[in-house]
């Protein structure tokens, strides 16, 4: 979403510490298509510790990385003291502790139109997005980095 040289860093914080919730532009392209950069805006909410250990799958929680970047990425598993998230447009995985989690988006502005997470075409989207991740840890991305490293020792 950004990253701790930016002068907004610290406004989201302070607003979401001031005021419970912000608004914000989106940056990259890491929860694409549902997420476009320069043309929607997510609201986030201030979630309190006890909320931090009790997100569930597809929550979309905004965490701060140890480097100070702010991401914005989904839960795809809870385990057992960390969530397994990833951006919708990405096939790495994270394990975030809540202890990094700074709020939770509970919606988006398109077009100057709200969607509220609990949205039916929102929930539409993310049963079709979230659908075979399992199956596409386990087989599809090893073959894809597989065939990747090849392709790299083959032609370059």
């Amino acid at each position: 979403m950004t990253d701790a040289s930016d002068k907004n860093v610290l406004t989201i914080e302070q607003t979401l510490a001031e005021h419970g919730f912000a608004v914000h532009p989106i940056r990259g392209m890491s929860m694409m298509p549902l997420l476009r950069q320069g043309k929607d805006s997510v609201s986030i909410v201030a979630i309190s510790d006890e909320e931090k250990r009790n997100l569930k799958v597809n929550d979309v929680p905004l965490y701060r990385l140890p480097s100070g970047k702010l991401v914005l990425h989904r839960i795809l598993d809870v385990c057992d003291g960390y969530y397994l998230i990833r951006g919708d447009n990405l096939k790495t995985f994270e394990k975030i502790p809540p202890k990094l989690i700074i709020g939770k988006a509970e919606g988006f502005y398109r077009d100057d139109v709200y969607f509220a997470a609990d949205h039916p075409e929102y929930l539409k989207y993310v049963k079709k997005v979230t659908r075979f991740w399992r199956l596409k840890r386990i087989f599809y991305y090893p073959a894809y980095r597989f065939a990747s490293s090849v392709k790299h020792k083959l032609f370059n």
